[in-house]
C-alpha cells in the first residue's frame, strides 16, 4: 500500500525516538565542528609576555622556550593540529568551553606571582581580552588551552608566558 510503513514488529514510537536521537547527535556533532571552525586555520605565534602569575619573570628556561616558539606557525584543523611541541599532534579531539577571566589559564589571573589576589578582569584586559567570556579549546594531545579573544587572535599560556597567536592571511 502506498505510503504505509512495512510491518516490522517494532512499535512506531521507537522509530520516533531513534529519529530524535539521530537528530540530537547530528546537532551535537555540527556544533562541535562549528566551534572548531572558529579556531580552524593558519596561525603564527606573534608575541609572548611574562604571565602575570610568574614567580620568576626572568627564568632563563622560560625565556628561551618563548624565543623558540616566536614566529612558529600552527595549523588547526579537524584532523590535525600542526604546531611546535608541546602544542601539536595528529588526530586530535577537541573540547570546548566558554571561559570568563577568572578561569583563564587555569585560574592563574586570580593572583600575581607572589600569590597576592588580583582582579582577573583587569589582568585579562591587560592581555587584550575585551569581552566577558571567550571560547576555550583544548586538544586531546596537549594540556594547553587556546582562548579565542577575537576572530583573529588566540591566547595561550605556557611556562609562565602568555603567547599571542595571530591568524595568518
Amino acid at each position: 500500500m502506498l505510503g504505509s510503513r512495512p510491518r516490522t514488529g517494532v512499535p512506531a514510537w521507537r522509530f520516533v525516538l531513534a529519529a530524535i536521537a539521530i537528530g540530537l547527535s547530528a546537532g551535537a556533532m555540527s556544533s562541535r565542528a562549528a566551534a572548531q571552525e572558529k579556531f580552524a586555520g593558519q596561525w603564527v605565534i606573534a608575541s609572548a609576555v611574562v604571565g602575570p602569575w610568574a614567580h620568576d619573570p626572568t627564568d632563563k628556561g622560560d625565556t628561551a622556550d618563548a624565543q623558540r616558539l616566536l614566529g612558529q606557525h600552527l595549523s588547526i584543523g579537524a584532523k590535525e593540529l600542526r604546531a611546535p611541541q608541546p602544542l601539536g599532534c595528529a588526530k586530535p579531539t577537541y573540547t570546548f568551553r566558554d571561559a570568563a577571566a577568572d578561569t583563564l589559564f587555569e585560574g592563574s589571573l586570580n593572583a600575581d606571582g607572589n600569590n597576592k589576589p588580583t582582579d582577573p578582569v583587569v589582568v585579562a584586559k591587560s592581555l587584550g581580552v575585551t569581552q566577558k567570556t571567550m571560547r576555550g579549546m583544548t586538544a586531546s594531545c596537549s594540556e594547553v588551552e587556546f582562548f579565542l579573544i577575537d576572530p583573529d587572535t588566540i591566547l595561550i599560556g605556557l611556562n609562565d608566558r602568555v603567547f599571542t597567536l595571530k591568524r595568518s592571511r
